[in-house]
């Protein structure tokens, strides 16, 4: 038992660290992204319509990565995203025209495509094949706090680098992610975690059995309310992933660094809560919409009051670390007592970014017409609706292979 119990610690261990890591390493840009467009003589149609390109190579590779994981190993996969997420931090920082931004976010798609669901995965296996019990609730609340510190922290190195060359936090992401590859590598070989695949010998797409087992997986009742739960939140959140530099630096005139802190330092906060808390799904998803979307719609009026904007602007990222930790949970249930377990959450995102590609045209559109804070209240009730999804899922409903 104790053997087990000292396993279980390390496998967490990693699982928290890996995740850190990676999103230290690719978030120095992440406080100045629109502002680094905008510098470079993009317009903020240019920004919305240049993401697209990112989601829509998200999209095209995120299946195929999730089966070559499954087939040949998901760590190997999860390291491949690395070595593509270097390509494009140096092309974005060369950039100058739209066909050049537009070429990086692709990349940066494949990137975040090989990545999707692969460390997941890979940890869901441990605990199911060689642990025999699931991964604890709570340590997807304690990954929220740890990779959003580690945002944090990398993205206000970032916004200084900054202010010193606008291309420097991209040159320092590519370094920083050079640095994880063989910091991973290293990691697995002290702690002796090896790589892992499905257990069975072929996974083929023809294969009647995989078709038949993904089938049962997407028809059942808890996955159409996770994946509609999960759709609808990563389209909203991409307006705001867009505008929240825009809206609070120039429209409030709100220091850079102030805004970004009340985002992460919130986010961190709403993961510690999702851990924290000892109620029922039900409520804290009820507590967490209610958190991110009221205050939205009230920043998007004329506050006059100089730090009431950075004030809801935080309480409303409380809602989000809370969201985002819960559909970590969501989707280890997903997954667990599956043998394709990239694969089905590849499939996820795939509809996740037919969501978000959706919503950023309409957001695309949007803005040539309303302002942006006007979007902010449509935002704000499409997060405060999100409640008419009953995600309140009991044991009974676990998923069966």
């Amino acid at each position: 038992m104790k053997i087990v119990r000292n396993k279980q610690i390390t496998v967490i261990t990693f699982f928290i660290v890996a995740s850190v890591l990676f999103e230290f390493s690719r978030t120095f840009f992440q406080g100045i992204y629109s502002l680094y467009y905008l510098e470079r003589t993009l317009t903020i149609a240019d920004v919305t319509s240049i993401k697209i390109f990112q989601i829509i190579a998200w999209m095209i590779f995120e299946i195929p990565c999730g089966y070559l994981a499954d087939r040949f190993g998901r760590m190997k996969i999860f390291l491949l995203s690395n070595i593509i997420a270097i390509i494009s931090f140096i092309v974005l920082a060369n950039a100058t025209t739209y066909f050049q931004f537009a070429s990086a976010e692709f990349i940066y798609g494949i990137a975040f495509a090989a990545n999707s669901g692969t460390l997941l995965s890979f940890i869901n296996h441990i605990f199911q094949n060689e642990l025999k019990t699931e991964i604890p609730a709570k340590v997807f609340g304690f990954i929220t706090v740890g990779t959003y510190t580690a945002a944090f922290t990398s993205g206000s190195i970032g916004i200084y680098l900054y202010g010193k060359n606008i291309s420097l936090p991209f040159y320092v992401s590519a370094i920083a992610m050079l640095i994880l590859f063989f910091l991973i590598i290293l990691f697995m070989k002290i702690m002796k975690i090896k790589d892992n695949k499905s257990i069975k010998k072929k996974i083929l797409f023809y294969n009647k059995d995989f078709i038949n087992n993904l089938k049962n997986v997407f028809t059942s009742k808890i996955y159409t309310k996770y994946i509609a739960f999960y759709c609808l939140f990563v389209a909203l959140s991409q307006g705001i992933y867009q505008y929240w530099p825009i809206i609070l630096t120039r429209d409030y005139n709100i220091n850079k660094q102030l805004a970004f802190t009340a985002m992460i330092i919130g986010t961190i906060i709403g993961g510690l809560l999702y851990s924290i808390l000892k109620i029922k799904i039900k409520i804290k998803i009820i507590i967490a919409t209610f958190l991110l979307g009221i205050p939205l719609i009230i920043l998007a009026g004329n506050i006059k009051h100089s730090s009431l904007p950075v004030i809801l602007f935080f309480i409303s990222q409380i809602g989000r670390g809370m969201v985002f930790s819960l559909l970590g949970n969501f989707s280890n249930i997903i997954i667990t007592d599956q043998e394709e377990k990239t694969t089905i959450l590849s499939v996820s995102g795939t509809l996740v970014q037919i969501s978000s590609i959706i919503f950023l045209l309409i957001f695309s559109n949007m803005a040539n017409i309303f302002t942006i804070t006007e979007i902010w209240i449509c935002i704000g009730i499409g997060y405060v609706l999100l409640n008419l999804i009953n995600l309140n899922v009991s044991k009974n409903d676990k998923l069966k292979n």
